[in-house]
C-alpha cells in the first residue's frame, strides 16, 4: 500500500491533516468520503519521507501497552484529555509521547479520540481507528477497548510463534554465509599465494575457485550499494498498484510459502472482521477496513470486491464465492454462522483453525529449510575445501 498525505474538512468546519495508507488514490478518496470528510488535498508521500518515518516507529508492544493503560484509565472514569496527558507523561518513546500529546490537544479542541487518531494513521491502523470510533458511537468504549486488547494479544502470540520458529534458520543462514565468505575471501587467496610461490600446476576446480575469489574481492565494494539499490527498487515497486499486485500474486504461487501467505490473509480477515462486528461496525464497513488491513494486494482487492457484493445485498458466504475466497470448508462455515445469527463466534472458530494451520505450515517450512540450508552450505564448503587441498595432495604425490 502507498501512503498519502491528506487535508480534509470535517463537519465542524475544521481542516485536518493526516497520513493515510491506501491501495490507491481512488480507494482513499472513497474511504475519506464514506467517513464524512470533505477532501481538500491528497498527495502521495515520496520514498524518502516514508524512509524517514521508519526512524520514528512505534512498536506493536508499545501500542499494546498503550491500549491496556488507556482501558485502565478510562475505566477509572478519568476524562479523556487527562487520560492522554497521563499516558504521554509515562511514555518512554519520545515520538509516541508527542503523538499522544497531539491526541490530547485534538480531544481538548473538540475532536473525538478516533478523529484525532486519524491524523496519525502511521501508528493507529484503520482497524484500531474504526474500533475506537464504533465504541464512541455506542458509548461502549471500555468494552471495545477490551476486545481490541484481546485481538492485539492474539496477534502478538501468533507473531511471536512465527518469529521464534524462523530465528534458527536465519541464524544458520547468516552464520553459514559468513563462513563461506571467510573461506573465499581470506583462506582461498592465502592458499593461492602459497601455490604461486611453489609454482604448482593447479587443478581445474582450484583455478576456478581462485578466479571466483578474485571476482568476489573486486566486486565486494559494489555489493552493498547494489543490495541497497535492489532493496529500494523492490520497496518502491511493491508500493505501485500494478507491480505490487504482480509481486503479491507471485508470493501466493510459491509452494508452501504461498500457503502461508494465504492462511495469514484469511486468518487476519476472520480476526479483524470478528473484532469490528463485535464492536458494532456495520458488515460492509468492516470488510472494507479488512481490505485496508491486509498487506497482500491480491487479497486486498478480493476483500474490496467482497464488500461491494455485500453492499448490494448478497450474503457474506455468497460474496466470498464470487471473489474466489470461499472455497470448500471456509464458505460452508461462514454460511453456518450466518444462518445461526452468530457470525462472530463462527469467525472466532475459523480463526483458531487457520491459526493452527498457519503454525503447521510455518513448522513445515522451517523443517524443510534447516536441512536444505545445511546441505547447500555443506556442499559449498566441501567444494571450497576440495579446491584447496587437492593441489596439496598432488604435490605430496609428486614429492613421493
Amino acid at each position: 500500500m502507498a501512503r498519502y498525505q491528506c487535508r480534509v474538512g470535517n463537519t465542524r468546519g475544521e481542516v485536518l491533516s493526516m497520513a493515510v495508507d491506501a491501495s490507491d488514490r481512488d480507494a482513499l478518496m472513497a474511504e475519506l468520503i464514506s467517513r464524512g470528510f470533505i477532501v481538500l488535498e491528497v498527495q502521495e508521500q515520496t520514498g524518502s519521507k516514508t524512509s524517514f518515518n521508519l526512524l520514528r516507529r512505534v512498536s506493536h508492544d508499545e501500542l499494546f501497552v498503550f491500549t491496556k493503560q488507556l482501558l485502565v484509565l478510562v475505566r477509572a472514569g478519568i476524562p479523556m484529555v487527562q487520560v492522554l496527558d497521563i499516558l504521554s507523561e509515562d511514555m518512554a518513546n519520545s515520538h509516541f509521547r508527542k503523538v499522544i500529546s497531539s491526541l490530547a490537544e485534538g480531544v481538548d479542541s473538540g475532536e473525538s479520540l478516533s478523529e484525532a487518531m486519524m491524523r496519525h494513521s502511521e501508528i493507529f491502523s484503520p482497524i484500531y481507528i474504526h474500533t475506537v470510533k464504533a465504541g464512541e458511537r455506542g458509548s461502549r468504549l471500555e468494552e471495545v477497548l477490551q476486545k481490541l486488547i484481546e485481538y492485539q494479544a492474539v496477534e502478538r502470540r501468533l507473531r511471536s510463534k512465527v518469529v521464534n520458529s524462523l530465528i534458527y534458520p536465519v541464524i544458520l543462514m547468516v552464520a553459514s554465509g559468513c563462513i563461506v565468505l571467510f573461506l573465499i575471501g581470506y583462506v582461498v587467496p592465502t592458499f593461492a599465494r602459497v601455490f604461486a610461490d611453489l609454482g604448482a600446476q593447479l587443478p581445474y576446480i582450484t583455478s576456478m575457485m581462485m578466479k571466483f575469489s578474485n571476482i568476489l574481492k573486486a566486486s565486494f565494494p559494489f555489493m552493498v550499494p547494489a543490495a541497497v539499490i535492489i532493496a529500494i527498487a523492490y520497496s518502491t515497486a511493491s508500493r505501485l498498484p500494478f507491480f505490487g499486485l504482480l509481486i503479491d500474486r507471485f508470493k501466493l504461487s510459491v509452494p508452501i510459502f504461498g500457503g502461508i501467505v494465504e492462511r495469514m490473509a484469511i486468518l487476519r480477515f476472520c480476526q479483524v472482521l470478528k473484532l469490528l462486528i463485535d464492536s458494532g461496525v456495520p458488515l460492509v464497513d468492516a470488510i472494507r477496513t479488512v481490505s485496508e488491513a491486509v498487506s497482500n494486494k491480491d487479497y486486498s482487492r478480493k476483500f474490496s470486491a467482497m464488500a461491494e457484493s455485500v453492499s448490494i445485498g448478497n450474503n457474506l458466504s455468497e460474496a466470498m464465492k464470487e471473489t474466489g475466497i470461499g472455497k470448500g470448508l471456509l464458505s460452508r462455515l461462514i454460511r453456518v454462522g450466518e444462518r445461526s445469527s452468530d457470525l462472530p463466534a463462527m469467525l472466532d472458530s475459523i480463526s483458531e483453525l487457520y491459526g493452527e494451520a498457519l503454525e503447521t505450515r510455518v513448522e513445515l517450512l522451517v523443517s524443510m529449510l534447516e536441512p536444505a540450508l545445511l546441505l547447500v552450505m555443506g556442499a559449498i564448503a566441501c567444494v571450497i575445501l576440495l579446491s584447496l587441498f587437492l593441489p596439496v595432495f598432488q604435490m605430496a604425490t609428486v614429492v613421493r
